[in-house]
């Protein structure tokens, strides 16, 4: 028997809107909605402060959208958020708007962006690093005007 879902007259409605604005609300219903999640991997998997995760995690249980489970894990019962009814029904208009699409790919692309970045780094921590060939490479490169232009900032889309 599944769980009941609530009533219209159950649901604070101002406050489940007033949450959902919030930064990280609905990155946390996507994390949580993968089978359930610890609070270290909703921390590990969003790209919010652990103060605004604790705080929305509070809300979410607060709201009835999550709530705790528990299952064997390596030192014991392993404490777990998962989607309680009401949160299953937020989840699945997230799913229904792409939104958890988008969520992953924002995450891929700062992955992408965090390695591309310590390259970047690591290029110039490297004393052998011949900084005049870099300076011949960037005359050379015909549009080195143009980087930063907002023209080539969408040019991934």
């Amino acid at each position: 028997m599944s769980p009941e879902l609530p009533t219209d007259e159950d649901i604070d409605r101002e406050r489940l809107v007033a949450f959902l604005k919030k930064k990280g609300s609905i990155e946390l219903l996507i994390v949580v909605s993968e089978g359930g999640a610890r609070y270290s991997e909703i921390v590990e998997e969003t790209s919010i402060a652990d103060s605004t995760v604790d705080k929305r995690r509070a809300e979410a249980v607060d709201l009835n959208l999550i709530g705790t489970d528990s299952k064997p894990g390596e030192d014991g019962m392993e404490r777990f958020y998962v989607l309680k009814p009401l949160g299953q029904v937020v989840r699945l208009d997230v799913h229904r708007a792409g939104l958890d699409k988008v969520f992953w790919q924002l995450q891929a692309l700062r992955e992408q962006y965090s390695e591309r970045s310590e390259t970047v780094i690591s290029t110039f921590e490297d004393e052998t690093t011949d900084l005049e060939s870099a300076r011949n490479r960037m005359l050379k490169y015909e549009d080195f005007d143009q980087i930063g232009s907002n023209e080539s900032r969408w040019d991934w889309l």
